[in-house]
């Protein structure tokens, strides 16, 4: 796996995946400039999901669909049998099949976000992976392992690139990094 949070171009896969992005930004972006209004401000939050979403699947997985994580996650986002569980009847084995895998990833982040602002935290890019990778709770309680807080960035390094309107250093709070190396 290549290591987001030390450098990005590194390998040429990854310059290729920051390049497809890019120009999936780009267009978005000629699309976004033609709207106004309230829907202007819901695209832009579509944006910032969509690109959460994809960086998410680039460190967990590459993007694969077909991966099986060592304790049996399953799909490009990594999901457990608890967490599919809890937004989706479908059977397990689906988390294989992209657009399935996708839909479920965009009902994870939205409980995500309104977890975070229901505990009174700002659902900056960080803390979305942070509680994607460790759990909302320890988010919450700032008891955040060493390994997620590495996560959390390679993936904010990812979504920085991916849309330049994300700064790479979103606010880190204190009390996470303070929070024991488990």
């Amino acid at each position: 796996m290549v290591n987001y949070g030390i450098c990005l171009t590194t390998r040429s896969s990854v310059r290729g995946y920051i390049a497809k992005r890019l120009t999936i930004a780009g267009f978005a972006l000629a699309l976004w400039m033609g709207t106004t209004g309230a829907a202007k401000a819901a695209q832009v939050d579509d944006l910032e999901r969509h690109a959460f979403l994809h960086a998410i699947a680039e460190v967990e997985t590459g993007g694969n669909a077909r991966a099986i994580g060592r304790k049996g996650e399953r799909g490009m986002f990594q999901f457990t049998r608890t967490t599919w569980r809890l937004h989706s009847q479908r059977a397990f084995a689906d988390a294989h099949i992209p657009s399935v895998s996708f839909e479920i990833a965009a009902r994870h982040y939205d409980w995500l976000y309104d977890g975070l602002l229901r505990n009174g935290r700002q659902p900056t890019p960080y803390l979305m992976a942070a509680a994607w990778n460790a759990g909302l709770g320890r988010v919450v309680n700032g008891q955040l392992p060493r390994s997620s807080r590495d996560y959390a960035t390679r993936v904010v390094n990812i979504v920085s690139v991916t849309k330049p309107s994300i700064p790479v250093a979103i606010a880190v709070e204190p009390a996470i990094l303070i929070a024991s190396d488990r």
